[in-house]
């Protein structure tokens, strides 16, 4: 997957900045480092490889035959020696046998519309010395991180925020982002460090003349609400199963063995076993189990991997785990932490890099696709005995303006209240949101507050999404839908991809391929909502490899035995430790007074109606952590 930067500046000479920047990312890339500095030392590309197709000659930068265009890259792009083989005819020369290079003759040859042809997890930054200008784009769906800042005569441009800082870029709090961060707002391009920014999924960034424009290329356009099914629910999950197995065939494509992980659900089981089909190396599947309470999930994914007959690599994780590797899990991050999720990814990919594997296939993706989270099941509901009843409900629970919950929410969201009144939100989630809500308020710092007050951190993340015209219209499962794909699952679900690269684990997402998702988004509503259970038509699919129990296998959260912050857990003393050090004090955002009333009321908060502060207390040490590792100013 590799890490990338650049630097673009009329003002100094970038070779020793973008040296730095790639250093801060030699953990994306251990393979090798690279530079191409241009000879008046004004612009510069830096590349950390990790090895993947090539392995001995595709080096980054890549330069084209007339040595007017360098590109740097960081992903994969699926099917590249067919769109090679399709250049050489046309008269291009390849330098490498590397993937990434069809993007720099693409290009040559299509200018920004190369992007219409170019599929994968990707991010890249090609240097035109022809136009005097920097192009960089993002995959469809942000599996591959890009951010960029400007300042002065100067640009940074790169894969992770600690890249751009390590370059140069000032080190400063992005409070507004806070703000919203710690209300579960996530922006689609806003960081944690003041001017930068993400390029956003689907956009592309171009920067002439010290000025910076970003465009998006691509959008989800659902079908109309009432849309009719063209083929029974067999034939729908027949063209599914084809278009998975092509998109898992393109993505065993390495020259370094491929695995997968492996949770033993639907969706993970399935890759697994597509990519038996395909493996031509011995194919190992790696999963999470739990050392601590008699808490064992390696269950279904030890039948699931005996049925493929695959070995399973178990990585067991015990408590201790992960209270030694929580900071480092928040630091490589470089954002706030709502559970410790990203921590167990962090050690998973641990246990994988340590196993000496590279590559390995995953299942994120599949709810996006088939509507598969406990949120779209309101909005998938028919027939009126479900539908107008059970919604009818929710408005008379919220509709009230003296519910004490919609109270609450007005003052930190004018805008998420009224939203709450729509059919299908969910009440009970809605109450959990206002009591971590409460609790994040006194432990903030007044003047953070004040300087905030009046700020609607969910209108500024979704309010300019949810009055686009590509939800007009949309069954109401699509409209969710959108408003995940374009705002928590980059910033949140796919941010995984840091804890992976963070042990140089590059993971392929099978059902975020693009002919997958396109015919699947093309799937009516009423089809999606069939079945006794969700996402039946990829249960359909996925029965005839993985057999009847894993298929019909209901979706469980995932679920970790020790992630209170009560005695004897395994973080109550980090979080004792951490709320009453000296960086609370010079953390901007938290009042020291209060987190060490917080630290002091843990050991009581031990029964389940108090489970709503520990993802206040995580979030809390999150920044702490961030505060102390990268030191930002206020």
């Amino acid at each position: 997957m590799c890490g990338i930067v650049a630097i673009l500046s009329d003002s100094e000479s970038v070779g020793p900045a973008v040296e730095r920047g790639v250093e801060a990312l030699a953990h994306r890339g251990p393979d090798h480092q690279g530079y191409w500095i241009h000879p008046d030392g004004r612009v510069g590309l830096g590349h950390a490889r990790l090895a993947i197709i090539d392995l001995e000659g595709g080096n980054q930068p890549i330069s084209n035959e007339t040595g007017d265009l360098h590109i740097v890259v960081a992903g994969e792009f699926y099917d590249f020696e067919r769109i090679r083989r399709e250049l050489e005819e046309s008269g291009h020369r390849f330098a490498t046998g590397s993937d990434s290079e069809i993007a720099l003759h693409l290009y040559e040859r299509d200018g920004v519309e190369c992007l219409r042809h170019l599929g994968g997890e990707f991010a890249f930054i090609i240097w035109d010395e022809r136009r005097r200008t920097l192009f960089a784009a993002r995959d469809r769906f942000g599996i591959k991180p890009l951010y960029y800042a400007r300042q002065g005569q100067t640009l940074w441009i790169g894969s992770e925020v600690k890249g751009l800082l390590g370059a140069g870029v000032p080190a400063r709090w992005n409070q507004r982002a806070i703000y919203q961060n710690l209300y579960l707002s996530v922006d689609p391009e806003q960081t944690m460090v003041e001017n930068v920014l993400q390029v956003e999924p689907a956009h592309f960034l171009v920067s002439t003349n010290g000025k910076e424009t970003t465009t998006r290329y691509w959008l989800v356009d659902y079908p109309r609400a009432g849309a009719r099914a063209r083929m029974s629910d067999e034939e729908y999950a027949r063209e599914i199963a084809t278009r998975m197995d092509q998109a898992v065939c393109l993505r065993m494509r390495a020259d370094v063995p491929v695995g997968c992980y492996l949770s033993g659900g639907l969706d993970s089981s399935y890759v697994l076993a597509l990519a038996t089909r395909h493996a031509t190396r011995p194919l190992t599947a790696y999963t999470v189990t739990f050392a601590e309470g008699g808490y064992d999930e390696g269950g279904p994914a030890r039948e699931v991997a005996e049925g493929l007959g695959v070995p399973l690599n178990e990585i067991v994780v015990t408590a201790p785990d992960v209270r030694d590797h929580f900071a480092d899990a928040v630091f490589q991050a470089e954002g706030i932490h709502y559970n410790l999720h990203g921590v167990l990814r962090y050690l998973l990919a641990r246990g994988v890099h340590q196993a000496g594997a590279k590559v390995v296939l995953a299942g994120e993706g599949a709810d996006e696709c088939f509507a598969g989270y406990a949120f779209c099941r309101a909005a998938l509901q028919r027939g009126p005995s479900r539908g107008f009843f059970s919604r009818a409900r929710d408005l008379m629970a919220l509709a009230g303006r003296d519910t004490p919950e919609v109270r609450r929410l007005r003052q930190t969201s004018p805008w998420l209240a009224r939203a709450s009144k729509l059919p299908g939100f969910p009440p009970g989630w809605m109450k959990t949101m206002v009591d971590q809500m409460t609790l994040l308020d006194s432990v903030l710092a007044p003047s953070f507050l004040d300087r905030l007050a009046g700020t609607d951190p969910y209108r500024l993340a979704f309010g300019r999404i949810a009055s686009l015209k590509e939800l007009r219209g949309r069954a109401r499962v699509h409209q969710i839908l959108y408003l995940w794909l374009e705002s928590v699952f980059p910033n949140y679900i796919l941010g995984a991809e840091r804890m992976d690269m963070g042990h140089a684990i590059e993971v392929r997402l099978p059902f975020l391929d693009g002919d997958v998702f396109d015919f699947v988004r093309q799937v009516p509503a009423s089809v999606l909502a069939g079945g006794s259970l969700e996402k039946h038509l990829l249960r359909l699919a996925a029965k005839p490899l993985i057999g009847e129990g894993a298929a019909r296998r209901p979706k469980q959260p995932f679920f970790v035995p020790f992630s209170g912050f009560r005695p004897g857990d395994a973080l109550f003393s980090v979080a004792q430790d951490v709320l009453r050090s000296d960086i609370v004090a010079t953390t901007p955002f938290l009042d020291p007074k209060a987190a060490v009333r917080l630290a002091d009321q843990l050991a009581a908060r031990h029964h389940e109606s108090d489970t709503h502060a520990d993802p206040v207390v995580i979030m809390m040490l999150s920044i702490c952590i961030l505060q102390e590792r990268y030191g930002l100013a206020a």
